[in-house]
């Protein structure tokens, strides 16, 4: 069951499903909540700074630079790199939710293609994918760039999400090669 509008506003206030929200008339939408754009990060991927992922866990994430930070800073997306964009949102998920995330429609209009994955039940922290530019654009930091879905799980989760991305709050590249070399020992 995908979470309605007078529940979500119920768990942000009661449970603070989010946090740092700007105006939740404006950002609760009749079965989702829209996200503002946060960190723009560039990513550096080219022969000699690429990532990787090991079946081992090992894992090593493109170096990235930060681009955007402030509220009202514009951003130029140019056509054909690849960025990491992070919400200004911090989420904080219940053991009895997951859900997803989708671009708003403008965004992907004006050539602005994000990747984005689940969220687990039991993740806390802001939400980072990526964005690959097919056309320069520009977007300001604070515009309404992604939607959530909320699911209610059947029952809460015995497993909640406890992985790499829990309580990041900011893609600081030493922070980030920290978790690489934790997540490798486990």
């Amino acid at each position: 069951m995908i979470l309605p509008a007078q529940d979500i506003l119920k768990r942000i206030t009661v449970e603070k499903l989010v946090e740092n929200y700007e105006d939740l008339d404006k950002q609760v939408q009749p079965n989702g909540m829209d996200f503002r754009l946060g960190r723009v990060y560039e990513l550096a991927l080219h022969r000699h700074s690429y990532g990787f992922l090991k079946r081992s866990g090992e894992r090593k994430l493109p170096e990235a630079t930060l681009i955007a930070e402030r509220p009202g800073e514009e951003v130029i997306f140019h056509k054909g790199n690849y960025y990491l964009v992070e919400t200004a949102e911090k989420l904080n998920m219940p053991g009895d939710l997951c859900a997803f995330i989708s671009p708003r429609t403008s965004v992907s209009i004006v050539g602005l293609l994000l990747n984005t994955a689940g969220i687990d039940a039991g993740y806390s922290g802001n939400l980072h994918f990526s964005a690959l530019c097919m056309a320069g654009c520009k977007l300001e930091i604070g515009t309404r760039f992604c939607q959530i879905f909320f699911y209610k799980l059947q029952s809460p989760t015995d497993k909640p999400y406890n992985g790499f991305y829990q309580k990041l709050s900011k893609f600081e590249m030493d922070d980030v090669r920290k978790r690489e070399a934790q997540y490798h020992r486990i």
